[in-house]
């Protein structure tokens, strides 16, 4: 499994972030001089990344490691339910660290738009983003979960997530008459072949998830290493308009 969250505060950016936020947070004062309130945006908009890369490892492990406990089957949740759900709630991740990239960046080069108005269209279109080129690095992110926008939103506005054979296969199956000592159903040869598709599937969602992240990681670190120049110079620029912590 790859590390990818640990990528984020292993860039030179994310690092510094760290570091530049380490004493602002040891006396937090009741009101941050300007600079320290930059520090503080920016290393919270990383920190929220890095924590998106971290659930993506999270859902992975998820779809890896299934046990059947008994809250599940008293809640009526079958193995596909399980996979759905990870699969849907992977998407909406991803999605979401496009989101984070535009909200991040707009906070790096401070252009002040209003962060439930940092839309693609926004963000990428700025002056200040395209004439460093990051409007092509977003681009870049932004086909990356394109993809993703169609199942995450059937699975949000009609709860029917995107479903293979095999899935269809488990549902029909997990609602098959499980027989009791007595019956004649013949189960054991059925719950064999279940286990052999309920991994398969997961094996095969598992590979999908890591090349959708393969596509969304690049550009993401491509992202970071544009930004970081950014965010220096807008340390030094308020950094000289007074003393501060970070001294």
């Amino acid at each position: 499994m790859d590390k990818y969250a640990h990528q984020i505060f292993e860039h030179p950016f994310g690092n510094e972030t760290g570091d530049d936020i380490r004493p602002i947070i040891r006396e937090e004062p009741p009101e941050l001089p300007e600079l320290e309130q930059y520090v503080v945006s920016v290393f919270g908009w990383t920190a929220t990344l890095d924590y998106s890369l971290r659930r993506l490892e999270h859902v992975r492990a998820y779809l890896a490691h299934f046990r059947i406990l008994r809250q599940y089957k008293e809640s009526g949740i079958t193995r596909g339910d399980y996979i759905r759900y990870h699969y849907s709630n992977h998407a909406v991740i991803l999605l979401g660290i496009f989101d984070l990239a535009l909200i991040l960046t707009n906070s790096v080069f401070r252009l002040g738009i209003p962060e439930r108005q940092c839309r693609a269209e926004t963000v990428i279109e700025n002056s200040w983003v395209r004439s460093l080129g990051i409007d092509e690095i977003l681009r870049k992110l932004n086909s990356a979960v394109e993809p993703l926008r169609e199942p995450r939103n059937i699975f949000i506005h009609r709860g029917h997530p995107r479903d293979s054979e095999d899935l269809s296969y488990l549902d029909a199956v997990e609602i098959f008459p499980k027989p009791d000592n007595s019956s004649t159903t013949p189960w054991p040869r059925v719950e064999p072949l279940y286990q052999r598709v309920f991994k398969r599937e997961r094996s095969r969602i598992v590979r999908e998830l890591n090349e959708q992240e393969g596509l969304v990681i690049n550009p993401l670190m491509e992202l970071l290493d544009k930004l970081h120049p950014v965010y220096k110079s807008w340390k030094k620029l308020l950094h000289d308009r007074g003393k501060t912590k970070l001294e």
